[in-house]
């Protein structure tokens, strides 16, 4: 749980280790000696996939986030993808819905970074259904929000969260050194396939998007 995270500066232990938090959250409370394994995929994952969907076919992939970090972690992706028309949008203010629904109209893509500010039970409805009024595809932020009604998302399982953190511990004891906090390094595709056929896309499957994003 997030909450804990203070827990992670308690000096009685050598290392210490979180387990599916918000790297939004672990940022502000992470010390020399913790690591972790993110709640969330990697940002250029979910753009991967959202490549993967559209193809060679130009677009325009809006992208709202609260924290700057997230439009920097993808910048030196931005070239592998040239029909990829990038709308960046900070949201600082009291109506987070109102600027993601602005930034839906201008976009044929958007990709959820997944910050709970912008992505969560109370905004989730508006989100979508503003995303159906425009036919915007929306990409992650999570399965949650696929088995919602977004378009779709890279998840990883509960058994690919408890494998990360056990090779991260292995890997810590053996070297004596604590370990970069980390994404689970295995992941799959879900797709809303309801969402897809009322919006006229006729996809491959899951594995096959999953094979076209490499090793992200």
């Amino acid at each position: 749980s997030d909450h804990l995270l203070p827990l992670l500066s308690e000096s009685s232990y050598r290392f210490s280790f979180a387990l599916y938090v918000s790297e939004y959250h672990y940022d502000d409370t992470q010390t020399a000696n913790s690591s972790a394994v993110f709640n969330n995929q990697p940002l250029s994952r979910q753009l991967a996939l959202a490549n993967a969907i559209v193809g060679k076919k130009p677009q325009r992939l809006g992208l709202a986030y609260v924290n700057p970090k997230f439009e920097k972690s993808i910048e030196n992706d931005i070239e592998k993808y040239p029909d990829l028309h990038f709308i960046f949008k900070k949201i600082d203010d009291e109506n987070p819905v109102r600027s993601l629904n602005h930034l839906i109209q201008d976009s044929d893509i958007l990709l959820s970074t997944g910050e709970p500010e912008l992505y969560n039970a109370q905004t989730i409805r508006s989100i979508l259904l503003s995303s159906y009024r425009h036919n915007t595809l929306v990409i992650g932020p999570n399965e949650g929000f696929v088995n919602a009604g977004a378009f779709a998302s890279v998840i990883s399982h509960p058994q690919d969260y408890a494998q990360e953190i056990r090779l991260l511990i292995e890997q810590t004891i053996d070297s004596d050194t604590v370990q970069a906090p980390r994404y689970p390094s295995v992941f799959t595709v879900k797709v809303n396939r309801h969402v897809a056929a009322s919006m006229g896309i006729d996809l491959p499957s899951e594995a096959e998007l999953k094979k076209a994003l490499g090793d992200q």
